[in-house]
């Protein structure tokens, strides 16, 4: 039996724990980009260059929430997609430069 009231409360939780989620991996996002700041410029003092920056400018709008249906629904999964491949591209250049600085010790 199809109980509308219940669901309703469902959706809500479901939309809350997303939007918890997205503020989360926002802050993430931020301290990241700050922690590569910090390593760029102990970088620059031992003479490697390395410029990187996690860009998730406008991931998630106002317009992303408003909307609902399968086009919006896409360009959300797609903004998070572009968020990850960014991630996903910073770990290997940290990794190296890292590994580049370990071998002179």
């Amino acid at each position: 039996m199809y109980n509308e009231s219940k669901e309703i409360r469902e959706a809500i939780q479901a939309g809350e724990r997303a939007l918890h989620s997205l503020y989360e991996a926002k802050q993430c996002i931020e301290a990241a980009n700050r922690d590569l700041q910090i390593f760029q410029r102990e970088l620059s003092d031992v003479n490697m260059n390395f410029n990187l920056q996690i860009d998730v400018s406008g991931l998630l709008t106002v317009f992303d929430f408003l909307f609902d249906g399968f086009i919006a629904d896409m360009m959300v999964q797609s903004k998070l997609n572009k968020a990850k491949d960014a991630v996903d591209r910073a770990i290997p250049q940290v990794q190296s430069a890292l590994n580049r600085l370990k071998s002179y010790q």
